[in-house]
């Protein structure tokens, strides 16, 4: 059973995070790996707001899928680990055929992503969830897809440190 100190503990630690600046870095590129390997690209596109965008075509399984998301951080202990929510498209070629290596059908519907990640020097590590869902034109129900990956990228342009830039202009 959950206690009131938990639930305060949890709910402070909530408020605090998001008062902080989270995410250290600009422009990040790499792997995802989940049911399949594919490659994703993270930009911040201003504050604590990023889009990432993220492909997985199908090198070990016959669904090829891909997502855009509007990603929002939150800062934990540091600016280098924090949370993230996002929502946004996503599409998914089902069943690739063998021989013609056409799609059974191409669906098209919405993704929420939550998740945690770290910004080490260079390297950014993250996990997430991300469920999907799907509509067809062929189909009158909706598909569910649901995606637990890591990704590991390579930070290209780093976020400017405020700190650093304040020493800069001490010295010079």
């Amino acid at each position: 059973m959950i206690s009131r100190f938990q639930i305060f503990a949890v709910l402070f630690m909530l408020l605090i995070a998001a008062n902080l600046r989270g995410q250290m870095y600009n422009t990040a590129g790499g792997i995802r790996i989940a049911d399949d390997v594919g490659f994703t690209l993270s930009q911040r596109l201003f504050g604590k707001t990023t889009v990432e965008f993220a492909l997985q075509p199908g090198f070990f399984q016959k669904d090829a899928s891909g997502h855009m998301l509007l990603r929002r951080h939150y800062s934990l202990v540091t600016k280098r680990l924090n949370v993230l929510l996002g929502a946004g498209t996503a599409f998914r070629e089902s069943g690739l055929q063998d021989n013609t290596n056409q799609p059974d059908a191409l669906l098209w519907g919405g993704s929420v992503q939550g998740g945690a990640e770290l910004t080490l020097g260079r390297f950014n590590v993250s996990i997430d969830y991300t469920p999907s869902f799907y509509k067809s034109q062929q189909q009158s129900a909706f598909d569910w897809k649901v995606d637990k990956s890591v990704s590991i990228r390579y930070v290209f342009w780093k976020k400017p440190s405020k700190i650093k830039s304040i020493f800069r202009k001490k010295k010079g």
